[in-house]
């Protein structure tokens, strides 16, 4: 059996304080970790609530938005209401001129039908027209010239005659007179004859535009009964007349039924 020689009391002692230093400084460097994970757990904590802060604020802006979105829609929906409501009022206002203009045109349609105008120179009384250019007539007296016609209707209607053209009268002191017939008499109703004149004091070559018109229901033969008949011009008078120089000249005839000549006597 072998003896170790046994440790001095200094031995131990430099042991102990080699220890307890050591477990001193393994102390000493847990709490400096410790301090420094809290420091950084700290600023993380920090980051966390910024990044919470800001996902608030724009969580709250969102939802202002999202209001101010809804109030116009709101907006939006009420003026398109009243936009509908103005056009329905204004169809309606259309309808109902629609329908008072169709209430008003039947009401004169049916007044104009009663009144037999529509066929007024159309079907049932036709109307006619004899037109010559530069005739240049210088008949003084008699029958310048005539236009056919055919009456359809008896003494219910009355004829409207006219001629349009030139005329000239060369006299000192006189005139010449032109005037329209139907088969060769005069007029006499109503109103008498249909006529013109021309009259001078001196003898200038001056060619006038000359129009005679008027009514014809009757001449002296009677009144004028359907069938075909001729308008004629004819003049008279001292002067040196001339009808129809380098011009156009025309005779017309319209039938009109007597009850829509204003004014008619006979």
């Amino acid at each position: 059996m072998v003896h170790l020689p046994r440790p001095s009391m200094v031995c131990l002692v430099t042991i102990l304080v080699v220890c307890v230093a050591t477990s001193t400084r393994a102390s000493l460097d847990v709490d400096a970790l410790l301090t420094a994970n809290t420091a950084r757990a700290g600023a993380l904590h920090a980051k966390i609530n910024a990044l919470v802060t800001r996902v608030n604020n724009l969580k709250s802006a969102a939802s202002v938005t999202a209001g101010k979105l809804n109030a116009a829609q709101t907006a939006v929906g009420s003026s398109a209401t009243k936009v509908n409501g103005a056009v329905g009022t204004a169809n309606a206002a259309a309808a109902s001129i629609d329908s008072i203009m169709r209430t008003h045109i039947a009401s004169l349609e049916a007044k104009i039908t009663s009144m037999d105008i529509k066929r007024v120179g159309r079907n049932k009384y036709p109307w006619t027209q004899c037109s010559w250019w530069s005739m240049d007539r210088g008949e003084d007296s008699g029958r310048i010239f005539r236009c056919q016609f055919k009456k359809v209707g008896g003494a219910e209607t009355v004829l409207r005659v006219s001629y349009n053209g030139d005329a000239r009268s060369i006299v000192s002191g006189g005139g010449n007179r032109w005037q329209l017939r139907i088969d060769g008499q005069p007029c006499t109703s109503p109103g008498g004859t249909i006529d013109n004149r021309i009259h001078n004091n001196y003898n200038p070559n001056r060619h006038r535009p000359m129009t005679l018109s008027g009514f014809c229901h009757a001449t002296g033969a009677g009144v004028l009964s359907a069938g075909n008949h001729w308008l004629e011009m004819y003049v008279d008078g001292p002067g040196d007349a001339y009808t129809g120089w380098a011009s156009a000249a025309r005779l017309m005839i319209q039938e009109y039924p007597i009850d829509v000549v204003d004014n008619f006597a006979f």
